[in-house]
């Protein structure tokens, strides 16, 4: 949806060019403006890249509306980043990966920051497992999220990695990814904090989720408290296919004071106070003790 409430969509449409006996695959992104679907794009056929060669695509926007569109050029294998600037598009960066597979690129925005997760086989054959990757937008370039873009990525297992989703609040990116694990494809989560890796109650190292089946990420969502909700696909032994959601569960408010107890004066000129203690299954609960006209916090 872009900053005007108007809904936004992109899609691959093929194309035959018969004089170059060649079929491009093209990013298409419209806008509803009102009365029917506008092309965002260049060209008489209004791509984001004439002449291109994708699939998997993802598209995702920015603060101000922007679409912003990743997908997988199936001709070089690799990732490929572009931006709306409110009147074009523009590249962002290079092209991404050494051999991305096919399974959707993702791409998520925080603040001027654009990042994107991949899952790829590496070229180098002493390291044969698929691997999950994730970069940042540098400007000109990408970078790494810590040792993400090297072996074996940022899901750091002795398993294939596969499946990458990313979002991202504030400067805050979550990435979430799936193994073949003991469980028929484990899922597993970290965060990045911009300048290291961590897991959510042990959700680097443990499976979010624990059921019979097969299970499929379908998607993640991170709330504005940085709490992660996941879209679960399952297959179970009866070959019935089954929804589910997994949130992280946190506290979304500081709680109530309860106010004071007891207050005694004392013989030092201090008061003793007590209170009633509550708890926060998020975080550790901080008290500040203020009095009119006099004490600091």
């Amino acid at each position: 949806v872009a900053s005007d409430r108007k809904p936004v969509v992109a899609y691959i449409q093929p194309y035959i060019d018969y004089a170059a006996r060649t079929m491009y695959q093209e990013v298409i992104v419209k806008k509803w403006n009102g009365v029917n679907w506008q092309a965002m794009g260049n060209g008489v056929r209004g791509a984001v890249e004439p002449q291109a060669f994708a699939t998997s695509m993802d598209m995702t926007s920015d603060s101000s509306g922007n679409p912003v569109v990743v997908w997988r050029d199936i001709k070089l294998l690799k990732a490929r980043c572009y931006r709306w600037s409110g009147s074009g598009w523009t590249k962002v960066g290079s092209d991404i990966g050494t051999k991305v597979e096919d399974t959707k690129p993702r791409v998520a925005v925080g603040g001027s920051n654009i990042y994107v997760a991949w899952s790829e086989y590496p070229v180098d054959s002493q390291h044969p497992l698929q691997t999950v990757r994730a970069a940042v937008s540098t400007g000109s370039g990408w970078a790494g999220l810590g040792t993400s873009m090297v072996y074996p990525g940022f899901g750091a297992t002795n398993e294939a990695s596969y499946n990458p989703q990313v979002s991202v609040i504030g400067s805050t990116a979550y990435l979430a990814w799936q193994s073949p694990g003991t469980n028929n494809n484990a899922i597993y989560l970290k965060r990045w904090s911009g300048s290291q890796w961590s897991g959510l109650d042990g959700s680097a190292s443990n499976s979010v989720v624990n059921f019979g089946g097969v299970s499929t990420l379908k998607s993640m969502v991170v709330n504005p408290l940085g709490l992660p909700v996941l879209a679960i696909e399952n297959v179970g032994d009866s070959g019935l296919p089954s929804t589910h959601v997994f949130g992280y569960v946190g506290a979304v408010e500081a709680p109530p004071f309860r106010g004071i107890r007891t207050a005694a004066g004392t013989a030092s000129n201090t008061v003793d106070l007590t209170w009633t203690p509550v708890f926060s299954p998020a975080e550790n609960i901080q008290y500040y003790v203020y009095r009119f006209g006099g004490w600091a916090a």
